[in-house]
């Protein structure tokens, strides 16, 4: 499935590559393409313990902040990255958040290099994806570092199950790098 994965991502680049750059051209603040790539400006000490929270745009960031709340409240030591993938939800994160987190990055783009580098750099121990903004490299990744996988606030919709019922052989594997729900 892995290979499968990463082949069509391979040859649909030039579709969703394009598609990428339009979309962060409309956007009012750039994207750090740097951090795209899992390039984050640091590289984390091994050996804290740390949650990768990811919430994608505005609407996960929002519901994210009880449970960064609590975390901080619950564990004070515990490093948080938190990453998001719109420039709307950096911007939401940086205003709604401050404190809530140690770091903020944008999500790295599902390739394998790209995310294991930014796995590298992060070193979590707990990665928690918000809905079910599932990415396969991105959870063979955590995998790779050895981190527990969980989906916080998931859900699949009437509209959407039908659709995920036809991948299912997808979806199992998807879902057998996950730890928690």
């Amino acid at each position: 499935m892995f290979l499968l994965y990463n082949l069509l991502l391979t040859l649909t680049a030039p579709l969703w590559g394009t598609w990428m750059i339009l979309r962060a051209r409309r956007r009012r603040e750039p994207v750090d393409w740097s951090e795209r790539v899992g390039a984050f400006p640091f590289s984390l000490p091994r050996g804290k313990p740390r949650l990768w929270l990811h919430a994608v745009s505005v609407g996960e960031v929002m519901a994210a902040l009880p449970i960064l709340r609590a975390v901080r409240e619950q564990d004070p030591g515990l490093e948080i990255v938190l990453s998001v993938t719109t420039s709307s939800g950096h911007q939401t994160a940086r205003e709604r958040a401050e404190g809530l987190y140690d770091r903020l990055v944008y999500f790295p783009i599902d390739v394998p290099r790209f995310t294991l580098n930014a796995m590298v750099r992060v070193k979590p121990t707990v990665v928690a994806v918000m809905e079910t903004e599932l990415w396969f490299n991105f959870l063979w990744a955590a995998k790779a570092v050895g981190a527990t996988t969980m989906i916080v606030n998931g859900r699949i919709s009437d509209r959407s199950f039908p659709r995920a019922q036809r991948v299912a052989f997808f979806y199992r594997r998807l879902l057998a790098m996950v730890d928690r729900c």
